[in-house]
């Protein structure tokens, strides 16, 4: 006979923009993310997000971080973001100060970017460009990751023949 159990459960945090941020941002499981820029925040877009940068300021990048998740095995980032050309645009993600994924390039209109890996720490989004004039803006990040069940038990076999039984660990 067998018994025992153990189950990997992933889940999924997810960051929408729906209002000018001030530079912090919740997730719908709770998590904090800061939001920088070298540019001051402008008014909120309704369909492309948070914007920095405008005609009459520069701006060459918006980071959003977060150490929720820090202890999770990070496995896949969704961005959805957009710039205009100028600068050469381009989004790209970091977990545990590794690169996370590949880094990818910016359209005008709003698309989902998707960076896929495994990795443990911090997780950071950065969107970027030269130092130009036009905007930048994000409008969601959704983050998958797993954890383990808390209901894991070992499992042990057993053979009817013998007196011997084995104790393996298989939640692993």
């Amino acid at each position: 006979w067998c018994s025992g159990g153990g189950k990997i459960l992933a889940q999924t945090a997810k960051l929408t923009f729906t209002a000018k941020c001030g530079g912090t941002g919740t997730d719908n499981q709770k998590g904090a993310w800061v939001i920088s820029s070298d540019a001051n925040e402008s008014d909120y877009d309704n369909e492309r997000g948070i914007h920095y940068g405008t005609k009459s300021e520069d701006v060459s990048y918006i980071t959003a971080t977060t150490e929720a998740y820090s202890t999770k095995k990070i496995t896949k980032i969704i961005v959805n973001a957009s710039a205009y050309e100028t600068g050469s645009p381009k989004v790209s993600c970091t977990v545990g100060g590794a690169s996370f994924g590949t880094e990818q390039a910016l359209t005008k209109s709003n698309a989902s970017y998707t960076f896929e890996g495994t990795a443990t720490g911090d997780i950071v989004v950065k969107i970027s460009k030269k130092y130009t004039k036009k905007a930048l803006y994000l409008k969601s990040i959704e983050v998958t990751y797993s954890t383990e069940g808390s209901d894991k038990t070992q499992t042990t076999l057993s053979f009817s023949k013998s007196e011997t039984s084995f104790t393996y660990d298989l939640n692993y």
